[in-house]
């Protein structure tokens, strides 16, 4: 069936400024490099490396299309609808260095989920509800050097797990409960 010009006017886009509502039709990486190419980064070969899916309307089949790159080594999913159960989704990604998922779902439980992703060096949290409890599941990750936690529930019992990893180097803490005491760690 053949569409009239309405079809392709961008500007009524419920969704997303200059993206017709029938681009979330399209597979995941087709509408990246349609509606928004600077999010998808490839080596000399071709192959993805980096997936900025900051913001970006996710589906599920959107995530499973993302495990699947299988060279994958950087994953931005700031503000999207990320949660624990997508996580598990990810597992594939044994290559993933640096994983964003801040404001997002993502909670202690969630974090679990991740442990297959042994090369992690930076994991960004904040805004999620990631608290104490879930610093303990962070030490199962022996190449995190960057663990950002701004704007979660996390106090001085969480940090001393944090202690144990041995190539942290920069960890970011603001609008947390964190006093001069809960430092000492």
């Amino acid at each position: 069936g053949g569409g009239g010009d309405a079809e392709t006017d961008a500007t009524k886009s419920p969704g997303r400024p200059g993206r017709p509502p029938e681009a979330m039709e399209l597979p995941l990486i087709e509408r990246l490099e349609t509606y928004r190419p600077f999010a998808i980064h490839r080596d000399d070969a071709g192959a993805i490396y980096k997936l900025s899916l900051v913001d970006e309307e996710l589906t599920r089949a959107d995530l499973e299309t993302v495990a699947g790159i299988l060279d994958l080594e950087i994953l931005l999913l700031g503000g999207t609808v990320v949660g624990d159960d997508h996580l598990k989704i990810l597992s594939p990604l044994r290559r993933l260095r640096i994983l964003g998922l801040r404001n997002t779902f993502v909670t202690d439980e969630g974090l679990a989920y991740l442990e297959p992703l042994q090369k992690l060096e930076s994991l960004l949290l904040g805004g999620t509800k990631v608290t104490d409890r879930g610093l303990n599941t962070l030490t199962r990750f022996p190449e995190l050097r960057t663990v950002a936690l701004g704007r979660n529930e996390i106090h001085g019992e969480g940090l001393e797990a944090l202690v144990q990893l041995p190539h942290l180097d920069h960890l970011v803490l603001s609008v947390t409960s964190i006093d001069d005491d809960d430092l000492a760690v």
